[in-house]
C-alpha cells in the first residue's frame, strides 16, 4: 500500500518530492521517482509484499515503461507465471511489477487481467504516453488535474495543492450535491478543477489529448447466467477465495470486529487461513451502546486475539481538524472520527487489516432496502420512492430544505442532482446498484482509505472482490431479503461458524454520541464556526442555520436526528474550507 503521483507536460524535481512529502503518511517506509523528459512519477512506500526488492518506480525490461502502483495485486502470482511463460523476465518478487508487463503483453486491456485495489499510473516512453488506472469498485482513489496540456495525478488532494499554479476554489457548483448525499460524484470534487477518476476506468493521455474508458461495470441482471444464483455453496466459495485472497502478505493482518454479522462473517472465514490467533479490534466510546460484549463473544468463539479501544479519553476537538485534512473532501460521516483513532491503535499491532464494508450494499442490509421486502411490496412507488431518498443513509438535506438554506444568490449557482433513479423505475436491484456505484466508491470506501493510510495502515475489503460483486447481481431478491431479513444468504452461510445470537442480530449501525458531540463536547466550537465562517454565510441564510441549531435539541427523534447530521456536515464544510480554501486553520500532525 502506498501512495503515488506525478506530473505529465512540464519538469519539475522541487515539485515531486513536496508531492511525495504530503502522502508520505501512506508510505512511510520508502519513496521513489522516476525522472523523464516532460514527465516524472513519484511514489511512497508501506511494505506489504516483497520487502527487499518491491522498490517503485519499478520498469520493464528495456526500461522503457514505467509504474508507480497503490493497492494490492492479489492475482499477482498466477499472472507472473504465465507471463513468464510469455516471454517476459522479472526482477522483483512483487505484485507491482506484474502490471508492467501485463500492459506490454495485453496493452490497455491489461487492467482487466488484475484482480485487487488499486489506483496506478504507467509511462510507456516508446509511445510517449500516460495511463492511469483506478479500481473496479474504486477502493483506491486517485485524483488529476488538467492545466493546459499538462496532467497532474495523486492518491491524495492535498499532493496536488502543492502545484501552486492550481488555484485553491470551492466548485459551488457541486454544493447542493454535496448537502443531500454528503460526499461528491463519481468524477468530480468540491476543489475546482480536481477531477476523481471513476472506478473501473482508465485515462490515457497522449500529448495534449485525454481520453477516459471504462474497463468494468456491474453486469446487466437480465444478462447474467443464473443456474447457480441463490446457492449457499456457491457464495461460500466465492467469500472464502475472497478473504484468502486478502490474506497474502509478508506483515502481520488483523481484522475490525464489531461483533455485527460483516465483520463477524470475515473473522471467522479469516481464521482458518492463518496459523496463530488473528488480531481482532473493536471501538467504544463508553457509552451502553457500544458494542464490546457482541465483539468479544465472537472473538471467544473463533479465538482472535482481541483488543478493545475506548476513545472517550481523545479530544475529539484537537483530531477533527486532522481527521478533515486527512480526508481531502469534507466527507461528512461522523464514524469517521472512530475509523480515524481505531486505525491509530490497530497500527501498533498489525499492518494490514480487514474490514467488512460492502456487506450491506450487495447483500441488502440497510433498513431502507426492507421497502421491498414481501410485506411492504404492496406499498405504492412513489411512497416508496420518497422513503428512500430521505432515509439514512442517503439524503441530509432534501429539496425543501436546501431551498429554504442557501441564499438565493447561491441556489442559481449551485446544480441541482438527484442519484434517485424514476419512480417507475423503483426496485432493490436498482437501488443497490445505485449503492454500489456511487454510494461505496465516494463516501464509505474513501473514508475507510483515507483513515487507515492516514497511519500507514492497509485496509482490505473481502466483500467487494469483484467476482463476490458481480455473483451478487445473480441473485433473486428473496436470498437478500427473505420476510423482514436483510443479508439471508450470508446469515445462511454462516449459521455453522458464527454463534445464533450474532447470525441473527438485526443490522445496528456504528453507535455513534453523534448529538451529544454536537449538543455538549463540541457545541461551542460548532456554533463559532457557522456563525463566523466566511463561506457558511455566503451560502447560507443565517436564519435557517439557527433553525437547524434549535432542532437539534428536538424532542422528536426523527427531527433531532436530522438537524443533528445536517450541522454535523455543515460543520464538516466550514472546517475544510477553513483548512483548504483559506488555510487558517491550523493542522498539527
Amino acid at each position: 500500500m502506498c501512495g503515488i503521483c506525478g506530473f505529465a507536460g512540464f519538469e519539475d524535481r522541487e515539485l515531486i518530492r513536496k508531492m511525495c512529502d504530503s502522502i508520505a503518511h501512506r508510505g512511510p517506509d520508502d519513496k521513489g521517482y522516476y525522472f523523464g523528459e516532460n514527465v516524472t512519477l513519484g511514489h511512497t512506500r508501506l511494505s506489504i509484499i516483497d520487502l527487499g526488492s518491491g522498490h517503485q518506480p519499478i520498469h520493464n525490461e528495456n526500461e522503457d515503461i514505467w509504474v508507480v502502483f497503490n493497492g494490492e495485486i492479489y492475482n499477482y502470482r498466477d499472472l507472473t507465471t504465465l507471463l513468464r511463460k510469455k516471454g517476459h523476465s522479472f526482477y522483483t518478487d512483487s505484485d507491482t511489477e506484474v502490471i508492467v508487463h501485463a500492459y506490454e503483453e495485453y496493452g490497455l486491456k491489461f487492467v482487466e487481467q488484475l484482480d485487487g485495489m488499486f489506483s496506478l499510473a504507467i509511462w510507456d516512453e516508446r509511445k510517449r504516453c500516460l495511463i492511469l488506472a483506478r479500481d473496479r469498485i474504486g477502493k483506491k482513489p486517485l485524483y488529476y488535474v488538467e492545466i493546459g496540456g499538462s496532467i497532474l495525478f495523486s492518491s491524495e488532494i492535498k499532493s496536488l495543492l502543492e502545484f501552486q499554479e492550481l488555484k485553491r476554489e470551492v466548485n459551488l457548483k457541486l454544493l447542493s450535491h454535496y448537502l443531500s448525499y454528503r460526499s461528491t460524484p463519481n468524477n468530480s470534487t468540491l476543489f475546482s478543477g480536481i477531477n476523481k477518476l471513476p472506478p473501473g476506468s482508465v485515462l490515457f493521455k497522449s500529448e495534449a489529448l485525454i481520453t477516459i474508458k471504462n474497463f468494468w461495470k456491474l453486469p446487466e441482471k437480465c444478462l447474467v447466467n443464473s443456474i447457480n444464483s441463490g446457492s449457499v455453496e456457491t457464495f461460500l466459495n466465492l467469500f472464502d477465495e475472497a478473504v484468502r485472497k486478502r490474506m497474502i502478505s509478508d506483515v502481520p493482518i488483523g481484522a475490525y470486529l464489531s461483533g455485527g454479522i460483516d465483520s463477524s462473517s470475515v473473522v471467522a472465514r479469516a481464521a482458518q487461513y492463518t496459523d496463530k490467533p488473528l488480531d481482532t479490534f473493536c471501538v467504544g466510546f463508553g457509552e451502553h451502546t457500544d458494542e464490546f460484549v457482541y465483539a468479544r463473544e465472537v472473538a471467544e468463539h473463533v479465538g482472535t486475539n482481541h483488543h478493545e479501544i475506548i476513545v472517550d479519553s481523545y479530544d475529539i476537538k484537537k483530531v477533527l481538524p486532522k481527521i478533515v485534512w486527512h480526508l481531502d473532501e469534507p466527507i461528512a460521516d461522523p464514524a469517521a472520527i472512530p475509523t480515524y483513532l481505531m486505525s491509530k491503535e490497530t497500527k501498533k499491532y498489525v499492518d494490514v487489516v480487514l474490514t467488512g464494508e460492502g456487506a450491506d450494499e450487495l447483500f441488502a442490509g440497510y433498513p431502507k432496502y426492507k421497502l421491498f421486502a414481501s410485506p411492504l411490496r404492496i406499498l405504492p412507488q412513489k411512497l416508496k420512492y420518497n422513503i428512500f431518498r430521505y432515509s439514512p443513509p442517503y439524503t441530509v438535506f432534501n429539496t425543501t430544505e436546501k431551498m429554504n438554506l442557501m441564499s438565493n444568490g447561491m441556489l442559481e449557482i449551485s446544480e441541482h442532482s438527484d442519484l434517485s433513479p424514476p419512480v417507475a423505475d423503483i426496485c432493490l436491484d436498482g437501488m443497490i446498484r445505485q449503492d454500489i456505484q456511487y454510494w461505496l466508491p465516494n463516501y464509505l470506501l474513501m473514508k475507510v482509505d483515507k483513515m487507515t493510510m492516514a497511519h500507514g495502515l492497509e485496509a482490505r475489503v473481502p466483500f467487494l472482490d469483484h467476482k463476490l460483486v458481480e455473483y451478487s447481481t445473480t441473485l433473486p431478491d428473496n436470498f437478500k431479503i427473505n420476510g423482514m431479513t436483510g443479508k439471508y444468504i450470508l446469515r445462511q452461510s454462516m449459521s455453522k461458524s458464527l454463534p445464533k445470537k450474532i447470525v441473527n442480530r438485526a443490522k445496528k449501525g456504528f453507535p455513534l454520541p453523534l448529538n451529544k458531540w454536537v449538543t455538549e463536547e463540541l457545541n461551542e466550537i460548532m456554533i463559532s464556526k457557522l456563525h463566523n465562517s466566511t463561506i457558511i454565510g455566503e451560502i447560507c441564510a443565517p436564519e435557517a442555520i439557527q433553525k437547524i441549531l434549535r432542532s437539534t435539541g428536538s424532542w422528536e427523534p426523527v427531527k433531532r436526528f436530522r438537524s443533528t447530521n445536517q450541522v454535523w456536515l455543515l460543520f464538516m464544510f466550514a472546517l475544510w474550507y477553513d483548512i483548504f480554501i483559506n488555510r487558517n486553520q491550523r493542522v498539527n500532525l
